[in-house]
C-alpha cells in the first residue's frame, strides 16, 4: 500500500472488524461513547462497501488488511501534535500518527475533519519526514492562529516508557519518559538543524 485515504468512520469499522479499537486519533468520533462508536462503524462499513474496499461477505481489500492488523496488534505509535505548555494537545491543525509494522512504519497524516492519508515509510525516511516538519518550527515558530499551541510535540510511547521531543521557536529538547508517561530524567537539548532533528527522530523511532 503506497498511499490510502480513509475517514474516521472507516477506520473505526476496520478496527471493530478485528474486535479492536483503532490505536490512533480519530478526531470526529467520541471513541469513549459506545453508542457513537457503533454508529460511526455503521457509517464506515457502508462507506467502505460503496467504495469497493470491502466485499459483500465482509472481506477487506488487500490494502486494508494492514490497517486491520495494526488495530489488532495495538502497535506502539508515534504521535505528532501541536501542544501547550503542559504538552497536552492544543489543536488538531497538525496531527500525525506512526505505527511500527514488520516492514517499516505506517504513517497516518490526519486532518481536523477526520481524513487519514496513509503511507508506508522506512524508518530513515520517516525520521527525515519528521525533521522536515520540525525544522521550520525551530526556525520561525508555528505561526499565527494556533493559540494556545506554541510547540510541536513528538511523542513515542511503548509499554516500557517512551520519549518526547518538543520543538518550539529557537529550542528543541528530548526527554525520556517512564512507563507512566512521566519524565524519567531532565530534558536534553537538541540541535535545531535538519540533521540534528533527523537524528532525534531516529532516536524516537528506535527501541521498539
Amino acid at each position: 500500500m503506497n498511499t490510502q485515504s480513509l475517514t474516521d468512520d472507516e477506520l473505526v469499522a476496520i478496527a471493530l472488524s478485528a474486535e479492536a479499537a483503532w490505536p490512533g486519533p480519530v478526531p470526529t468520533v467520541q471513541v469513549e461513547n459506545p453508542a457513537e462508536l457503533a454508529v460511526a462503524s455503521m457509517r464506515g462499513q457502508r462507506s467502505l462497501a460503496v467504495r469497493g474496499l470491502v466485499a459483500e461477505d465482509g472481506v477487506l481489500s488487500d490494502g486494508l488488511v494492514r490497517l486491520r492488523d495494526v488495530a489488532r496488534s495495538r502497535t506502539a505509535q508515534i504521535l505528532v501534535y501541536l501542544g501547550d505548555a503542559a504538552f497536552a494537545q492544543a489543536s488538531a491543525a497538525m496531527l500525525l500518527a506512526g505505527f511500527a509494522t514488520d516492514d517499516g512504519w505506517l504513517l497516518d497524516v490526519i486532518t481536523p475533519s477526520g481524513i487519514h492519508d496513509f503511507r508506508v515509510l522506512e524508518a530513515e525516511a520517516l525520521a527525515a519526514y519528521l525533521a522536515g516538519i520540525l525544522a521550520p518550527v525551530a526556525e520561525g515558530g508555528i505561526g499565527a492562529g494556533f493559540a494556545p499551541a506554541d510547540r510541536v510535540v513528538v511523542l513515542s510511547r511503548t509499554t516500557r516508557g517512551g520519549r518526547r521531543l518538543v520543538v518550539t521557536k529557537g529550542e528543541a529538547t528530548l526527554q525520556t519518559l517512564d512507563a507512566a508517561g512521566e519524565p524519567a530524567r531532565s530534558p536534553e537539548p537538541v540541535g535545531l538543524g535538519a540533521e540534528a532533528l533527523t537524528a532525534a527522530g531516529a532516536t524516537l523511532l528506535g527501541g521498539r
